[in-house]
Parts: C-alpha cells; sequence; structure tokens
C-alpha cells in the first residue's frame, strides 16, 4: 500500500489532524488503492461535494500550462509537490476557503501542511500501519467511493437522458402533474345542534387560535381534536392531499361545507349553520385553498429527468452488482447469523433499556451495491 493511500486510511478514520483535507492529489503509481476524499468531518476545509468533484475534472490544458502545474514547490522522499497539486486541493473547496488563501502566507502554510501530511504518511507506512485494519477498511470504503463516481456518476448524468425520452414520461403520466383543488378546514364535533349553535355564535368573531384551542377543550373527534380540529388538505372527493397520505377521508357533509365556503367567501370564514356529521354536528372554519394547477412540461422537464436518471442508473447499478455475484459466487450462512452477540442493558448498566441509540455520522456503505448519494428528484407538483 502506498503511503497515500495510507494517509487517507489513517488519518481519514482517525480524523485527528486539520492537515488532511490539504492533501491534495497523489501521483497515480502502480498497485495504488484507489483513494478518495475521507469521510471524517475536517477541521479546516469542507468536505468534496458530488458537484465540487465533478467540477474539479481535468480540463484541456496548453503545453505551457501544463508545464507551469507541473513545477514543484517541495520534494518529500523522492516525491514532488507541485503547483498542480495545490490548485487542485484548493478547487474542492468551498469559495470561502479560496478566498482565505489569498491572504499572505496562507499558501506557504499549506504546501508546509501538504509536506508534514507527505511526511507523516511515510512513516506510518515504514511502521507498518497500511496493515491495520482500520487502515483496510478505510481504503475499502474509499475505492468503492471512486468506483461508484467514476463507472456511474460521471459516465451517466441527468443530461444523457434523451429529450425524446423525458416527453413520453410527460405524456405517458398526466395525473402526476396535474393537482386538483384543495381546502383546507378545521371543525369542532359537537353531540348537539344546540351545543353547536352556541359554539357557532361563540366562535364567530374568534382567531384561529382560539378555534383550534376550542376544539382541543371541546371537539368528541378523537382523530382531530388533537390536531386542534385541523382537518388537512383535501379535494372535493374527500381525499387527503399527498404530503399526507395516512389522513382518513374527510366526511362529506365537511367536505361540501369546506368548499361552499371556499367558493363564495374567504380564509377564515365559518359555515354558517352547524353541519351534520351522521349523528353528530360540527361548526366548520375555513383555513386555506389551493386552485386546480397543471404544471406544464417546461416546469416538469427537470423532474422528470433526474428521476429518469435516477432510475437508469439504480438500474446500472444493479445490473452490475448482479454480474459482480454471479462471478464471485459468495456463500452466505444466515444460519449462523445467532451467533452474533449484541450489546444488551447488562453490558451498560447506566443505560434505559428504551434509550434511542446515540446519533452517529453515516459511513459510506462496504457493499458496491450502495448507491452513491445523489441529488432527490423534486416532486413535478408538490402539495
Amino acid at each position: 500500500m502506498r503511503p497515500h493511500a495510507l494517509a487517507f486510511g489513517v488519518l481519514g478514520t482517525a480524523g485527528a489532524l486539520a492537515l488532511l483535507p490539504f492533501f491534495g492529489p497523489a501521483r497515480a503509481q502502480p498497485g495504488d488503492a484507489p483513494a478518495a476524499p475521507t469521510t471524517a468531518a475536517p477541521t479546516t476545509a469542507a468536505p468534496e461535494t458530488e458537484a465540487e468533484g465533478d467540477a474539479a475534472a481535468e480540463p484541456e490544458r496548453s503545453p505551457e500550462d501544463v508545464a507551469r502545474r507541473s513545477r514543484a514547490l517541495a520534494t518529500v522522499n523522492g516525491e514532488r509537490i507541485t503547483v498542480g497539486d495545490v490548485e487542485d486541493t484548493l478547487a474542492r473547496q468551498t469559495p470561502f476557503l479560496r478566498a482565505r488563501f489569498a491572504r499572505p502566507g496562507r499558501l506557504a502554510e499549506m504546501v508546509r501542511d501538504l509536506v508534514q501530511v507527505r511526511l507523516m504518511a511515510a512513516e506510518a507506512e515504514r511502521r507498518g500501519y497500511g496493515d491495520n485494519p482500520l487502515v483496510v477498511r478505510q481504503t475499502r470504503q474509499n475505492a468503492v467511493q471512486v468506483l461508484m463516481r467514476t463507472e456511474f456518476d460521471e459516465r451517466m448524468r441527468p443530461e444523457s437522458v434523451p429529450d425524446e425520452d423525458v416527453r413520453a414520461y410527460f405524456d405517458a403520466h398526466p395525473d402526476e402533474f396535474r393537482r386538483e383543488a384543495m381546502v383546507r378546514a378545521s371543525s369542532i364535533l359537537v353531540a348537539t345542534r344546540e351545543e353547536a349553535e352556541a359554539l357557532l355564535a361563540e366562535l364567530r368573531e374568534a382567531d384561529l387560535a382560539t378555534f383550534r384551542q376550542t376544539a382541543r377543550d371541546r371537539s368528541i373527534d378523537p382523530y382531530t381534536k388533537l390536531r386542534g380540529g385541523d382537518l388537512r388538505f383535501f379535494a372535493r372527493t374527500g381525499l387527503p392531499a399527498r404530503a399526507n397520505p395516512d389522513d382518513e377521508p374527510v366526511a362529506g357533509p365537511l367536505v361540501e361545507a369546506a368548499f361552499a365556503l371556499a367558493d363564495g367567501g374567504e380564509v377564515g370564514d365559518l359555515a354558517p349553520e352547524p353541519v351534520a356529521v351522521r349523528d353528530d354536528f360540527a361548526v366548520v372554519k375555513l383555513t386555506g385553498a389551493r386552485p386546480a394547477e397543471v404544471t406544464d412540461f417546461e416546469r416538469a422537464e427537470g423532474p422528470i429527468r433526474i428521476r429518469l436518471w435516477r432510475e437508469r442508473r439504480q438500474e446500472a447499478l444493479d445490473i452490475f452488482v448482479r454480474d459482480l455475484r454471479e462471478r464471485a459466487a459468495p456463500v452466505l450462512h444466515l444460519e449462523r447469523m445467532n451467533a452474533i452477540v449484541l450489546d444488551t442493558e447488562e453490558d451498560h448498566p447506566g443505560l434505559p433499556a428504551d434509550a434511542p441509540e446515540p446519533a452517529k455520522a453515516p459511513e459510506p456503505a462496504e457493499s458496491p451495491s450502495a448507491p452513491a448519494e445523489s441529488p432527490p428528484a423534486p416532486a413535478p407538483a408538490a402539495e
């Protein structure tokens, strides 16, 4: 294992040195393990993002620029740290951090830090840390990240999805790009018309906060009273908005009352009469309204393209992993999983049995079947 890969493993796993973010791209050597940005949180530079990594792709350069970038700023154990190494390292940082290095002396400090990392990596290699399990594990994870980026992210991009495929999806899924008119209402359900009429008179000039507090105190509907009577957004069918798919359909009389308010009144209005709901009666207040909306192709094109790209990328990844499994024919002994010993309350006597697990930063998956993180595709028509 080369010292460069070792530095990524040992220093990245420990997360103890602020120098690591300044560790620029190493010159490739025969037998090198692929290296990628570590997952440890740096203290002096922001981690490289996917977009920044793409932006750092090697452009075409003139012979003069190649010669300029190849000039050595330092030599460590026969290896050169060049102008290009420093420029590439800076290119992976945020604009704010790059601006900091415009100050006098900061670039020289960075070069000294790079030298120190190379020295420590070489010494760690000399002492045999290349075989340390932490280093091996981190190097494997970094190699998977580089594989994912090189074989999938750089070869398959959203703009590679053909325009005709985007249009075909739009034409084939019209319901995804239309939103029905919706209203939002709150209700207070009581047992008798007389009680509802009294509430209606009491709340006619009340604001929404008072209405909702009254619902919590006096509504007999267990489903909505804890939400202050809020029925949230629903369509003329009574079905909830896609943003709240677990909500129950709203009763027909409440739907009619809410849409009547929306059609002829304003948000904040109360239904003029109590609304009969089966054997009970409700006071209904309109709290929101959304007109029907149709998303045209121009606005839908970007989200569709991202959706198709993600689906096709995942399909390519699934095929890739399937081929790996067929070639390697891994053998699993899942029946032996009962031999796994997990920590119990006895192992941590001060921890309650129902205590939540402590939060920790996610690690990159060791399995090549785990896709690299990609930007989420927004819904074509948000609710």
